[in-house]
Formats: C-alpha cells, sequence, structure tokens
C-alpha cells in the first residue's frame, strides 16, 4: 500500500519526466486528497514555465493562477501506479 510520502514523490517525478521538454521549474506540492470511491491518491503538484515568468506584472498581480501551471496526478494506492494526469485550475477562493 502506498504511503501519501511515496505518492507525493511519485507524482512530482512522473511531472517532471512528463513536462521534461518544456523546461518547467519552481515545482511544489499544492495539495493532497484521497478518493475512496477508487483508492487512489490525488496529488496536485505546480510548477513554473518558461513562458509564465514572461507575463506581465500586472497581469500576474491580478490573477495569481496566470504565472503557474497546476496539475493532478491520480495515483492508485494498492500498487503506486499513475492513474491519470489532468489539468487543476485554482483560483485564489479555492
Amino acid at each position: 500500500m502506498m504511503t501519501v510520502k511515496e505518492a507525493v514523490e511519485t507524482a512530482k517525478q512522473h511531472v517532471v519526466q512528463l513536462f521534461e521538454a518544456e523546461d518547467i521549474s519552481d515545482l511544489g506540492l499544492e495539495e493532497i486528497w484521497h478518493d475512496p470511491d477508487s483508492e487512489s491518491w490525488q496529488i496536485t503538484i505546480g510548477f513554473t514555465r518558461p513562458w509564465d515568468r514572461k507575463l506581465p506584472l500586472a497581469a500576474s498581480l491580478y490573477e495569481k493562477t496566470l504565472a503557474r501551471s497546476y496539475k493532478t496526478v491520480g495515483i492508485n494506492i494498492a500498487n503506486g501506479d499513475v492513474l491519470w494526469v489532468k489539468d487543476r485550475i485554482l483560483k485564489a477562493w479555492d
């Protein structure tokens, strides 16, 4: 059975490998959720892409999500397999 710490590390490694060609940086854990129905960890990882850093200052001050990407990684608790990766839009009120 996969622990939450193992799931976070798996999610981070998967995101780094998946987006390697996009030169991502500032990788960080954003959310952890256990889905009892699917027996999976849902781990949200945030990161910055080169084009995110080129946004005008006014735009980045207006909406915090403009300067960062978020991906949620679903991981099977029983065997540690990555099930899916999807966009996660975080808003200031989340």
